[in-house]
């Protein structure tokens, strides 16, 4: 499950916006990195500036990545990936 600007979408779906050029990333810049551990889940943080064209715009906009990670023996599989916009 991708959540994505405040839209929840699959990966098929993430992937056809991007193959689509609905959004075309231009540059990230990542600003902080985080790892907690719990247990059999794995949360990562990552704060970034994204610059991308969407619908023909250039926009740069501070996020905040949050993927989440379930663990099965010595496998980590993702379970949820967010994209939060922040406000500095």
């Amino acid at each position: 499950m991708f959540i994505h600007m405040g839209v929840s979408l699959s990966r098929d779906s993430e992937i056809n916006i991007i193959k689509e050029k609905g959004i075309v990333y231009k540059e990230i810049d990542f600003q902080e990195n985080t790892i907690k551990e719990m247990e059999s889940t794995v949360v990562l943080l990552n704060k970034l500036k994204l610059t991308a064209i969407v619908n023909g715009n250039e926009v740069t906009n501070p996020f905040v990545v949050t993927e989440v990670y379930t663990e099965n023996g010595d496998i980590l599989k993702l379970a949820s990936m967010s994209y939060t916009r922040i406000n500095y």
